[in-house]
């Protein structure tokens, strides 16, 4: 008891900046979720866009699916199709 009265403002420091490895590992969790959301979701768009000119599809009917099915703006949708099919 003597310690901790003798350095209260040293252990009320400690207490506020605690490592928290609980909270700290639901972060990391969530930081690797989105990532790994992200980026399945540039794989999912690289190969339907593939496939749609391979199957000689009109840009504008890929863009609009783009839109409705990954939730892609028109300019996204848009720099997409450029993309891939260059």
């Amino acid at each position: 008891m003597d310690f901790l009265s003798a350095n209260r403002s040293e252990v009320e420091l400690t207490s506020l900046f605690e490592y928290n490895k609980e909270e700290e590992e639901k972060k990391l969790r969530k930081a690797e979720y989105d990532l790994g959301h992200d980026d399945g979701m540039r794989q999912g768009i690289e190969n339907f866009v593939a496939a749609c000119i391979e199957l000689e599809i009109k840009n504008e009917i890929i863009k609009e699916k783009l839109m409705d099915k990954f939730s892609l703006t028109g300019a996204e949708a848009e720099n997409c199709v450029e993309k891939y099919r260059t």
